[in-house]
Order: structure tokens, then sequence, then C-alpha cells
């Protein structure tokens, strides 16, 4: 069997997610919501809508945008995810409004410009009793259109013929496990048809149904990696998905795509896309959310792939992100950091914060208390001109989430400079 596609970040560093893919022939356009900053703390901040193209899933431009002042939402960052659909030589842009509501835009092209033909939402909370009216997914089968939306638990509607108003009232999408309980499903569903089954997909977990409007019988997780906004579609006669990660952090996500095969009973194989307890940055493109805390500048540098320091006083500290990493440590994990240390310091440190991840709502409390942090010391050569590797062996940190770390790379020197390649979570 040939070796699945899988792309990890195919436009890299620009805080992406929810991507959306539409194939007309050889061409495919992804609409993908755009992460506002690295920097954001406590929650998800979209400012607008990316569009891209590209003619072989390898090589992407951005061929457009879409803002929130293009819609009723106004001047806010609430683009969250939505679904693009082609109907009639138009172009459908089903597209949250946060979690409030869900409205439509129409364009005569996939790249734009859209048009908010109702200037007011599609469907809302008057739509959406006993769920949440926001992530959209429409489906259709010859002339019958449908949305399906929701949170925790999916609703589906006809769509009328034009597009822009519902033809039906919303019911709801089960999904019940083996023994005919509820099973309770993220947001942002997925919804496609193989082999007169269909396919209901809540992250990495997925139900099948005969009927398009279930119940679904729960299959479990096909990526039991990943939670995160997924589309599934056929290029050249392949399946797809593409899929969000935290490629920076939580909150500065990248979008990637993989191949998707299914075992002879109709389940999906698991595309096994990423180690649960693993993750890795380079520093290819930009400093990734990395900034300089005290006594030292901090900026990216092209020609080495690396973010630089200056060091101009002592204890010169670097922060990561807030969540950056999107996993649980395993039980003794290492931090690998690929320093060149241009000073005469013989030491570096580590210090990280961790919470357990059972804690409620982790994501709204990005407080630190950093006397409470874990501090490892690790022992560096001085002077270098090359990239050297560090180990930073860590015990005991099994259940515990990643919030935050910051370093020192050069521990008491108060001049010289540093340069970071890569740091990898193994």
């Amino acid at each position: 069997m040939n070796e699945r596609l899988f792309i990890e970040s195919f436009f890299p560093e620009n805080g992406l997610a929810d991507p959306h893919a539409l194939v007309e022939g050889d061409d495919i356009y992804v609409i993908c919501g755009h992460d506002e900053s690295p920097y954001t703390i406590d929650t998800w901040r979209m400012d607008k809508w990316i569009i891209l193209k590209s003619n072989n899933l390898i090589d992407w431009k951005q061929v457009g945008e879409i803002l929130p002042t293009d819609t009723y939402i106004g001047d806010e960052p609430n683009c969250w995810a939505g679904n693009l659909k082609k109907k009639n030589d138009k172009y459908y842009w089903f597209f949250s409004n946060k979690f409030h509501n869900i409205g439509v835009l129409v364009a005569d092209k996939p790249e734009g410009p859209y048009i908010d033909v109702l200037g007011h939402p599609l469907v809302d909370k008057n739509n959406a009793i006993g769920t949440t009216p926001y992530d959209p997914v429409v489906y259709y089968e010859g002339d019958d259109w449908y949305i399906v939306f929701g949170a925790g638990k999916y609703m589906i509607a006809k769509l009328a013929d034009d597009l822009l108003s519902l033809d039906s009232e919303p019911q709801f999408l089960e999904m019940l496990d083996e023994n005919g309980n509820h099973v309770r499903t993220g947001d942002k569903p997925s919804l496609f048809k193989r082999n007169d089954l269909y396919y209901l997909v809540s992250g990495g977990r997925y139900g099948i149904s005969k009927n398009l409007f279930g119940p679904y019988k729960y299959q479990g997780y096909f990526a039991p990696n990943s939670n995160e906004h997924n589309d599934f579609f056929i290029y050249k006669g392949k399946d797809y998905m593409t899929c969000e990660f935290p490629e920076t952090s939580f909150f500065y996500r990248g979008v990637g795509i993989v191949e998707i095969q299914f075992n002879e009973d109709c389940t999906i194989k698991d595309p096994k896309i990423h180690k649960l307890n693993e993750r890795k940055w380079k520093f290819e493109y930009s400093t990734r959310g990395y900034h300089a805390l005290n006594g030292t500048t901090l900026e990216w540098v092209s020609n080495s792939k690396s973010i630089k320091g200056v060091i101009h006083e002592k204890e010169a500290t670097i922060e990561s992100p807030i969540w950056p990493a999107g996993i649980t440590f395993k039980e003794n994990p290492e931090i690998e950091l690929k320093l060149k240390n241009q000073t005469d310091a013989t030491q570096l440190e580590l210090i990280i914060a961790t919470v357990d991840r059972n804690t409620p709502n982790r994501l709204k409390y990005p407080e630190i208390d950093w006397n409470e942090a874990i501090s490892i010391i690790v022992d560096i050569a001085p002077n270098s001109n090359d990239f050297l590797s560090y180990i930073v062996k860590l015990e005991g940190l099994g259940n515990q989430h990643l919030k935050r770390f910051r370093i020192k790379p050069a521990k008491n020197a108060d001049t010289g400079e540093f340069y970071i390649s890569e740091i990898n979570i193994l």
C-alpha cells in the first residue's frame, strides 16, 4: 500500500484554523478562520477568514479574505468555523458569528468578493432549541440541501432552494452507542456519504448511519490523538481530510491535510497523524509567539531559521506563548533545545508551568504563579559557533498539561548572543 499523504501544515505559521475545502476540477479552495495573534491568552479571537488555493495539495497561495465587517457581525473578532458550497454557479459561505448564530455570504467566484445578502443570521437561538447555533456544515443530495449545526448535540434542517432560509424545522441528529445511549458530540460537525452510508464526524470521533437523519451508531475514535475541527473532501479520486492543530499554541493554530482510508467494514482507519505526547517547534518562518521577557531582545533570523537574542543584562529570559503544546505530558518527558550559545554562560535554565489536565475550563485561566513552576538547570557549552542539542529530562509530570515555559538561554551572562533553532517535547 502506498504511504498516505500527510501535510502537517500546508500554509505554515499564519494562525489558521477551521479549514473547509471546495474542489473545482484540479483546483482546490480552502477557507480558514484566522487567529488574531499568537499572544492571545484566554480565548479564540478570529479576526477574518482567509481563502487559499492550490492545484496539487502541496503549493498554496492566498487568493482572498473575508472580514467580519463584510457581514452583520461588524468589527468583532468572531470569525469562527464555516462551510463553503457551490450551487448554480454561486458560492455560499455559511459562517459562524462566534457561538451566537450562523450567517451566509454569496459570491460569483470562490475567491470572492462575498456579499451578506441577508444582513442578519440564517440560524439563531430560536432555531436551535437544545443546542448552540454555530459551526455549520451543509450537505446536499440531488436538489435537497441541508444544514447541520450545534455542539453536544447536532441539529439538521432543510434549506430553501435559494439556500438563504430554512425550509423545515430543525430536528436532532442522534449519535447513539451500542447500548442506545446518547453520545455527547463536540462542536463543528462534518458530514459525508460513502457507499450508501452517512458519516457524522465530531473531531476525531464519528458515527455511521444508513439514514441521513440518523440515528448514527457511534464508532469511537478514528483519530484518537485529534479533537480538532476537520472537513472531508475527495480530490482526484482520493479521500482527504483537512484538519487543524495547535501549531504555535491553542489560540494560534495551523491547518493540515491527511489522506483518509477505510477498512473493509467501512470504518475509518486511524491516520495516525500525531504522536500523542510529542510536540516540535522549528523556527522556519517566525518567532512562533516566543518573546523577550527581560534582559534581552528577540527576533527571527531567516538565514539560520532561528530566533536570536542579544543579551544586555543578567538573567535574560524569553517566554513561550500560553498553552503552546496541546498535549498532556507522558510520565517522564524530555524537552530538547537546539541552542547556539555565543556567550560565556555555562548553564541554561528552563522554567515550566503546568496544570492538571482534568482542571475544569483550564484554558480560561492563563494566570501563573511562577514560584510554583518547575526549574531545571542544564550545563551548556560556552562561546559555541554551532547549534548543539541539549536534553532537559523531567520527572513526575504524568497527566500534567503544559501551560507555558520560560527559558534563560545563557544564565548569568550579561552580554553576548544566543540562537535557538528548535524546541521539542519528546
